[in-house]
């Protein structure tokens, strides 16, 4: 993906959708780990959604820890 390549940090990624960044749940929590690790924030307009601010930021780890929970639920049963 050409975005990963080039997001540096300090830069915002802004979509109008998360579904337009990511094809799946495990794909979407990926991107955006890589973009936190890189210092890259994150706003998706339609959902509302800025890891500028420490709102935003909370609904993403809200996200990565549901997906977590539900794919232990799924390996571990």
């Amino acid at each position: 993906m050409k975005l990963l390549d080039t997001a540096r940090k300090g830069d915002v990624v802004i979509v109008w959708k998360l579904d337009r960044l990511a094809r799946s749940l495990r794909q979407l929590i990926d991107t955006t780990a890589i973009l936190n690790e890189r210092g890259v924030d994150l706003h998706s307009l339609t959902e509302n959604i800025d890891t500028t601010t420490p709102s935003g930021k909370l609904t993403v780890h809200i996200f990565v820890a549901l997906a977590e929970f539900e794919r232990d639920i799924c390996v571990n049963g």
